[in-house]
């Protein structure tokens, strides 16, 4: 399974493994990534933008294009 490194939930769950674990400069880098990731997907949904750059979720439901 491979994981999204662009995912601020990804992000996050690694903060909080890393800091269970006491690893605190890993920690530390991960929720600063966590927190301009997380500050950019804010950014884009005040904006209206979408996530383009992005595969939509697994269990997103993809409407089929209509024939012109």
């Amino acid at each position: 399974v491979a994981l999204n490194g662009e995912d601020p939930g990804v992000r996050y769950q690694l903060f909080l493994v890393l800091s269970r674990l006491k690893r605190k400069e890993e920690a530390d880098s991960e929720w600063a990534i966590f927190k301009r990731l997380e500050e950019a997907r804010k950014r884009r949904d005040v904006d209206g933008g979408t996530d383009g750059d992005l595969p939509p979720p697994p269990d997103a439901v993809v409407p089929a294009k209509e024939k012109p």
